[in-house]
């Protein structure tokens, strides 16, 4: 199991080395399942969207982040709590899969474009 982005499926400005990263977590991921699945070797990922971190909340993360369908950031608890999930009994018959945590923000279009 990994921490993924949403920067590794939609653009966001000024993080392409970060975004082009994470994509190939994705794509390690996916790669994993396909030629391990059968030693019961599973990987998936977190795909996380902005959380409320101490360096978030330093840099004021909030106002800008009302385009989220659930109206706000992620917890690292629901960030955790995904990552359980995954590695739990319960996910068994997933591999090779990111598990999306982002208040929704992913199927609503991109990303702003933050300017300064």
């Amino acid at each position: 199991m990994s921490v993924g982005s949403v920067t590794s499926s939609v653009g966001s400005p000024l993080q392409a080395a970060y975004g082009a990263a994470k994509a190939g977590l994705a794509s390690l991921a996916r790669s994993v399942a396909a030629e391990y699945s059968r030693q019961g070797i599973r990987m998936n990922l977190v795909t996380c969207g902005p959380i409320a971190t101490l360096a978030a909340r330093a840099a004021q993360l909030g106002a800008e982040l009302e385009w989220i369908p659930l109206g706000r950031p992620g917890e690292p608890r629901e960030v955790a709590d995904a990552a359980v999930f995954l590695a739990s009994p319960l996910s068994a018959s997933i591999s090779g899969q990111s598990l999306v945590v982002d208040g929704g923000g992913i199927v609503v279009g991109p990303f702003p474009i933050r300017q300064g």
